[in-house]
């Protein structure tokens, strides 16, 4: 952070390339593009058998395997349940988001360097420019780093839980169709 009237401080022959340094910089910074995206007519719903998603592999059981050419049997039609249920994808969403902040309560903060310069606006003689430098860095983090740590972990694993509390319901009510045991995803 730069405090004061700095600009005073430098020589009148670097004090024109610096005012247009930061000039230049500034007017960069504020160069973002914005490209609005437009959102989906309808809703994700499969016109046909095909156009349903079966993508994570490591979420369906091996000893099933799922094939939608020789069309659904009871365990099939579960997992596709399942997988393409619209309040899970948002369960599972939620499950990214709560292990992206399980890696944020990790991160230490960074440290801060300030630099000010003091001009004296008199013309009095024996009067200079005043420089001070400065390095800091907050260490309560660094102390409360553990406890923000674990209970991120416990409301990531209270988002996993309730995926496969969620995740099971479509499951348990297959099963009372068929015999045999029901199967799980895991997260």
């Amino acid at each position: 952070m730069i405090e004061g009237n700095w600009v005073h401080c430098l020589k009148p022959q670097r004090r024109a390339r610096t005012v247009l340094l930061l000039g230049v910089l500034s007017g960069l910074a504020g160069c973002a593009g914005f490209q609005p995206l437009s959102l989906p007519r309808s809703g994700e719903l499969a016109p046909d058998l095909a156009g349903l998603r079966v993508t994570p592999a490591a979420a369906l059981p091996s000893s099933h395997p799922l094939s939608l050419e020789d069309g659904l049997d009871l365990t099939e039609l579960g997992m596709l349940a399942v997988l393409n249920n619209s309040e899970l994808k948002v369960q599972r969403a939620q499950l990214a988001v709560a292990g992206a902040q399980a890696f944020a309560a990790g991160l230490l903060p960074d440290p801060q360097l300030s630099l000010t310069c003091d001009h004296p606006t008199s013309n009095a003689p024996g009067l200079m420019n005043a420089w001070s430098a400065g390095i800091g860095y907050d260490i309560v983090p660094l102390v409360t780093r553990q406890v923000r740590l674990d209970a991120a972990q416990q409301a990531q694993q209270k988002v996993r839980l309730d995926v496969l509390g969620r995740s099971g319901r479509p499951s348990n009510r297959c099963a009372a169709w068929r015999s045999g045991p029901c199967w799980r995803i895991s997260v």
